[in-house]
This record gives C-alpha cells, sequence and structure tokens, in this order.
C-alpha cells in the first residue's frame, strides 16, 4: 500500500486495502489499510468509517489514535478529544 500511495495510485491502494478485509472479514487490518489510504486522499469522514470498522473488530490504541488524527484533520478536533 505504502508504494501505491507513494505513486500516487489511491484507487489501486484502496482495492488492494479492500481485498484484505474482505479476505479477513474479522480482521481489522483491512480496514485500517482503507483507513489510512483515505487519510492521504484527504477523504477523511470516509476515512473515520473504515477507522470505526477495524475499531469494532479490534480495539486498539493505534487504530484508536488513527482515527483521531482523522477526526482532528477533519476539523472535528475538539469533539474528538470529547470522545
Amino acid at each position: 500500500v505504502s508504494l501505491l500511495l507513494a505513486q500516487k495510485r489511491i484507487d489501486d491502494a484502496l482495492g488492494f486495502a479492500r481485498d484484505i478485509a474482505s479476505r479477513e472479514p474479522q480482521s481489522p487490518k483491512g480496514p485500517t489499510l482503507e483507513g489510512e489510504v483515505l487519510h492521504v486522499a484527504q477523504r477523511y469522514d470516509e476515512a473515520i468509517v473504515a477507522y470505526d470498522r477495524a475499531l469494532s473488530r479490534q480495539q486498539a490504541g493505534q487504530i484508536a489514535i488513527k482515527r483521531f488524527v482523522a477526526r482532528n484533520a477533519a476539523g472535528a478536533g475538539d469533539e474528538a478529544l470529547a470522545e
């Protein structure tokens, strides 16, 4: 995914992340990668939804931090702090 993002191949990176999510439906890996790709694409609201899916599969501090950063980038930093 990092290589695809470095080449600005957002759609390919997103497809890769979603493929992982469909192959491993109980794992947080796919939605976490999807959130990262969407964040890089500045599609923050969609990234937050992807991180929420990942957190529903596994409560992990690293994912929660990524979600907070996306919320802050979306202009909802104060609300993110309150959560």
